[in-house]
């Protein structure tokens, strides 16, 4: 008895094979939701308005053609814009030949929908900067020290008119990051669009990871701005104290004489209380945590 078991499961599977391929080989209905392609748009001329970004084909094909449709490479539906421009009107049947997986035994019924209608118009170059989009956490006391920049920081955006002046930048794919305690870059995709042409497709963002401290910097000399001609203004006290906040490494290379405040004749005019806001002035990628104190006084003395 356990000899016949292996020959009954044999028979079995070749059944099936059997019936599986008599079936296979009969014609079924069957529904694809396909991508949308425009082809034949001419030089010079691109998309100037949005379309369906995918669309329903009924069609009949015997088994093993549907199977492979279902389970083969990715196909997409062309439509031919036939070298128009302006306003055009395209029935999508009519593109039939266009589509090379469309032979002789696959019967296309319908689609949907059964035509769109596009603005064909000249295409503009334009340079747009990158914008990375990121999402980052850090371990505790890191951080960027500097944002994050992109190698080429522009690139090179072709299109009509119309959906150029709506861009004022490029996106980069959206990239997260956690727990992050080091400085790294990576190779990132630019966000596509089937209505543009962006050159490169790829950028390299760095990121600038460094632990984040505090500097306290005194006698910080105090400015002022915009005095006019005949005035002589003094200022109590002349000099502030302030902590900043930034990448160790840049805070450790800081020059301290690049460091200011300022005051500004208009606001002294201007004011009511005897005491005005200082502005410090500092280089890029520090920030300013506090200053002591925050107002000073002044005296106006006259020629």
């Amino acid at each position: 008895m356990k000899k016949k078991i292996p020959i009954v499961i044999l028979s079995f599977v070749f059944a099936i094979i059997i019936w599986s391929s008599v079936n296979i080989s009969g014609s079924f209905y069957t529904t694809l939701r396909l991508p949308l392609k425009i082809s034949n748009v001419r030089d010079g001329y691109g998309l100037a308005s949005t379309y369906p970004e995918t669309l329903t084909v009924k069609l009949k094909a015997v088994g093993w053609k549907i199977l492979g449709l279902h389970l083969g490479r990715n196909i997409e539906y062309v439509a031919s814009a036939g070298l128009e421009v302006g306003n055009i009107h395209i029935k999508l049947m009519n593109s039939l030949t266009d589509n090379d997986w469309v032979t002789s035994d696959v019967q296309v019924l319908d689609v949907w929908p059964s035509a769109i209608n596009m603005k064909i118009d000249k295409l503009e170059t334009r340079m747009l900067p990158v914008s990375p989009d990121v999402t980052i956490d850090f371990k505790e006391e890191f951080g960027l020290a500097v944002p994050v920049s992109s190698i080429p920081d522009s690139v090179m955006v072709s299109g009509t008119h119309r959906f150029l002046d709506t861009m004022k930048n490029v996106k980069t794919a959206l990239l997260y990051y956690s727990k992050l305690d080091q400085s790294f870059s990576t190779e990132v995709e630019l966000v596509k669009s089937p209505l543009l042409n962006i050159k490169p497709g790829k950028v390299n963002l760095h990121f600038d990871v460094q632990k984040i401290v505090e500097r306290e910097v005194g006698e910080v000399p105090i400015r002022i701005v915009n005095l006019p001609p005949g005035r002589n203004i003094v200022i109590l006290p002349d000099r502030i104290s302030i902590l900043l906040r930034g990448g160790i490494n840049i805070l450790g290379k800081l020059n301290t004489q690049e460091i200011y405040a300022e005051v500004n004749y208009h606001d002294i005019v201007a004011d009511t209380v005897g005491s005005i806001r200082t502005y410090v002035k500092t280089p890029p990628n520090i920030k300013l945590v506090y200053k002591e104190p925050d107002r000073v006084k002044y005296i106006i003395k006259e020629f």
